[in-house]
């Protein structure tokens, strides 16, 4: 098959099984309302006439079945149960499972689940003849249908075809023109309503007009690959005997469509972790005072340079006790070794490789090297056992323009975008570190009656080792500057040698060799047509103050 022809028909394909997911969405909500089997039937019939005109036979068979089984429902009066929406649903993952084989082969499975075949056949001629069907599965006639579980379902969502090669060729040619108009600009400013000012302006214009254009095309909304995802809670918790309701926000923001195709297999993979091992039973959650249905909650955002989507879920959180008795029992660590481990280093064994997963499962470490290899970040943000956990993705905003600061250490400049940038002081160096103190390890600064840490960035990029900042006390009346940021409501301070410039900057991404260095996030260019990294002043937060303990600070300052 051509390549044209093979897209057209996952095209197709893809379309039609979004399509049929919203209506089983519909029926399993609302079994009386058999008018949605009429499009449920069209969907089918779809699938039949593409799988002929494209000689997909597996793929015809099971089509096939699934029309002949629908027509007969919408044409009798036999009662929609559960059991028989379970099996359309079991019927859908089967198709899915075949366009999924193709999308990656170009070709079907050798093998297909023949006895789903069977058994709508077994149902259609029991209908006829009015006996009672009972659902079985289709591995096991002895195991209880319900409690399959959901790792054997092939889960996966819509991919996006763009013209990814020339949209990011065009975003090649577009971001230098970008950036020389912002020189231009800053240079026709210096003589305002001069002919130079006036065409800087309309030049602005077009190219900004330009760029937004090209960037739109280049990007999807989240809720592109999350509009059926509360079908997917929905089918996993039912086999899990559990009760979970599923809540996006945000899923109108934007986020390059490269990054969406792979991150939709890794949020499916955290929602599963959720569903299957972090919300408890409902007669548990009962008992804990908890609303017997579970809750997870996806939110995302843009903040500065970055992306970031925060899933949370009620349930039962992370216990370091038991991570560190399953690492003795995985032969991962030795008891005398696990049990040296803080909780915080216990809980951070689930994103290893060989802790979390199973033959038919990848685990978190997997999760984690996908959204690393898109240059984003994946971690636990908040573990509270009995309460839940609250798991965060950053990923950079790839070609997004963004206000920052350009700071410098030695020679060096780094750029800090100003979403996060509180307020920037300058002190003389020695009267700076002597009215530093130290808690919990940490040194802090007194800011507008707030005791909060202090981080030196010439340490961190190792420039300077402890004695040469100590020696600074000694550079009597020289000047630094201190960056208090904000990062998720917490404040600490940035010391760098000068802040020289604010402007607006593209964000580019990071190559393959510093890509997964945590400092950074992204790379811009300078005015001086100069490469600058961009600080993830985030996750140094996260990496250097995450054995701070917060609230004894936070006690501290309020004494």
């Amino acid at each position: 098959m051509e390549k044209d022809q093979l897209k057209l028909f996952l095209d197709e394909s893809y379309e039609t099984l979004n399509s049929l997911d919203k209506q089983l969405i519909l029926l399993g909500k609302n079994s009386d309302q058999r008018e949605y089997l009429d499009t449920i039937h069209a969907n089918f019939k779809t699938f039949l006439d593409s799988a002929k005109l494209f000689g997909f036979n597996k793929l015809g068979s099971m089509t096939h079945i699934g029309e002949r089984l629908v027509d007969h429902l919408r044409n009798s009066e036999y009662d929609l149960t559960q059991e028989i929406i379970t099996i359309i649903l079991k019927l859908n993952f089967s198709i899915r499972d075949i366009i999924f084989a193709i999308d990656e082969t170009g070709k079907e499975p050798q093998l297909i689940n023949s006895s789903m075949v069977s058994d709508i056949e077994e149902l259609i001629n029991k209908q006829e003849s009015g006996e009672e069907f009972i659902v079985a599965s289709s591995d096991d006639e002895d195991e209880d249908p319900k409690r399959i579980s959901s790792t054997d379902i092939p889960i996966a969502l819509t991919p996006i075809f763009t013209e990814n090669e020339t949209m990011d060729s065009l975003m090649n040619t577009i971001i230098p023109l970008l950036q020389t108009q912002i020189q231009i600009k800053e240079i026709a400013s210096t003589d305002k309503f001069s002919p130079l000012d006036t065409h800087s302006r309309k030049l602005e214009l077009l190219v900004r007009d330009l760029y937004t254009k090209v960037h739109g095309a280049k990007t999807k909304t989240l809720g592109t690959l999350l509009h059926n995802f509360d079908k997917v809670v929905s089918d996993i918790a039912q086999m899990q005997d559990k009760q979970v309701s599923f809540i996006i926000e945000g899923g109108e923001k934007e986020l390059d469509t490269r990054m969406l195709d792979i991150l939709r297999n890794c949020l499916i993979h955290i929602i599963k972790n959720s569903v299957e091992h972090g919300i408890e039973m409902p007669e548990i959650r009962t008992e804990l005072g908890k609303s017997s249905m579970g809750e997870i909650h996806l939110k995302a955002f843009h903040h500065g340079e970055l992306f970031y989507i925060k899933i949370k879920d009620d349930g039962a959180g992370i216990e370091p006790t038991r991570v560190k008795r399953k690492l003795i029992e995985k032969n991962l660590l030795l008891t005398e070794e696990a049990e040296r481990l803080t909780d915080q280093e216990a809980i951070d064994f689930i994103f290893q490789h060989g802790f979390s997963g199973s033959k038919s499962s990848a685990g978190l470490d997997v999760v984690r090297t996908n959204i690393e290899q898109i240059s984003g970040k994946f971690y636990i943000f908040k573990n509270t056992p009995n309460k839940g956990v609250e798991f965060h993705i950053t990923l950079p905003l790839i070609d997004e323009i963004v206000p920052s600061v350009v700071v410098s250490v030695g020679v060096e400049k780094y750029i800090i975008t100003r979403a996060n940038l509180y307020e920037i002081m300058q002190l003389e160096s020695d009267t700076f570190i002597n009215t530093l103190e130290v808690i919990n390890g940490f040194p802090t600064y007194k800011h507008r009656g707030d005791l909060i840490p202090i981080i030196f960035l010439s340490q961190i990029l190792k420039y300077e080792d402890d004695k040469e900042v100590a020696d600074r006390q000694k550079d009597a009346g020289k000047k630094i500057s201190i960056l208090i940021l904000e990062v998720n409501q917490f404040k600490y301070g940035l010391v760098a040698d000068l802040v020289e410039d604010m402007n607006e900057v593209v964000v580019r991404p990071l190559n393959y060799e510093i890509k997964n260095v945590y400092l950074f996030s992204g790379l811009t260019i300078l005015k001086d047509e100069s490469p600058a990294l961009i600080l993830d002043v985030g996750e140094i937060m996260r990496v250097h103050l995450k054995n701070l303990d917060l609230t004894n600070v936070t006690e501290e300052v309020m004494e």
